[in-house]
């Protein structure tokens, strides 16, 4: 049971930066509008900053995992 728990959290994790776009019947690619707490997020983000982590903290990396160790990206701060 823990096992396929941990299967579906790593999948969920996996997906959540794909979330923030989606797709049109023509197949490209379209940004959905920024919510409320996103502009918030994006606002207060301090020069530099490409992710917002989920324990609340920004981070700068250039990397492929920016918020490792951090509860994984909440949004991305670049376009």
């Amino acid at each position: 049971m823990k096992k396929m728990l941990s299967l579906i959290v790593v999948a969920v994790l996996t997906a959540a930066p794909c979330l923030a776009q989606a797709q049109s019947k023509t197949g490209k690619t379209t940004k959905k509008p920024l919510t409320a707490e996103e502009r918030k997020v994006r606002a207060n983000a301090p020069e530099g900053a490409t992710a917002y982590c989920g324990d609340r903290s920004y981070s700068f990396s250039q990397s492929k995992k920016p918020c490792e160790g951090h509860e994984g990206v909440v949004y991305w701060l670049t376009d």
